[in-house]
């Protein structure tokens, strides 16, 4: 049986992805920080490009403003949900 997935909470994401240091991702940021957070957590690089590039896609269509911390906890989970959906289907 697998070990759950835990993920980094949403302020330790912004600590360490925040470059400019406003305290929000901007769509730069987030990007960045959900393809290297799925490459951490197993994903392909691949995969972890192309699932993080659709999150920040629809994020921008949304959101003209970055990602505070509730936003990010929510993408976050919507990576994982993506990833686990193209691990399912292979």
């Amino acid at each position: 049986m697998a070990l759950p997935v835990v993920l980094p909470s949403a302020s330790d994401c912004i600590k360490e992805f925040d470059l400019d240091g406003d305290g929000l991702l901007s769509h730069s940021e987030l990007g960045t920080c959900l393809e290297v957070l799925l490459t951490r957590l197993g994903s392909p690089d691949e995969e972890a490009r192309r699932i993080s590039r659709l999150i920040v896609e629809e994020w921008s269509l949304r959101s003209d403003y970055a990602a505070g911390a509730g936003a990010v906890d929510r993408l976050l989970r919507a990576a994982m949900e993506r990833t686990a959906c193209v691990e399912k289907s292979e």
